[in-house]
């Protein structure tokens, strides 16, 4: 019976700590790069850094290759993940999931800020005005 290592020893469990120091590192990135590019700093209360680790668990794990010639993604489904890289927080239009509207001249894009994607289906999780939504597609914007 595996008990894993003692209770408050970080040395014994080096993979989740590991883990944990890349994810950070992975965050910190992503938020100096969001808000060089918007030119403003992100308030600790803002719902983007609260939604950083998913995100840099997608990017370590679709981007990130293992000693074995793999991704975590690869080795979890077989497959590559082949959707495009865009930078967290980046602002984006999207076409909600599962909308489609009865009007010929009404928008069917939603223009927010991209902070991940849903990885079982590929959705794109935005962040807008009205909340959290997700979508198919993608077309970056101009900042």
């Amino acid at each position: 019976m595996d008990v894993g290592p003692p209770e408050g020893d970080h040395r014994a469990n080096s993979r989740a700590e590991v883990a944990v120091r890349e994810t950070k590192g992975q965050c910190r990135s992503m938020r100096l790069h969001a808000e060089h590019k918007r030119g403003v700093k992100l308030r600790d209360d803002h719902p983007a850094p609260a939604w950083a680790p998913r995100v840099a668990g997608h990017v370590l794990s679709t981007v990130k290759i293992g000693e074995d010639g793999r991704t975590a993604e690869q080795r979890r489904t077989g497959k590559p993940w082949k959707k495009f890289a865009i930078p967290f927080f980046e602002n984006v239009m999207t076409r909600r999931l599962g909308e489609m509207g009865n009007s010929n001249y009404a928008s069917r894009m939603v223009e927010g800020r991209l902070i991940g994607y849903h990885m079982p289906t590929g959705a794109v999780l935005l962040m807008t005005e009205d909340g959290i939504i997700r979508g198919r597609g993608v077309n970056r914007l101009a900042e």
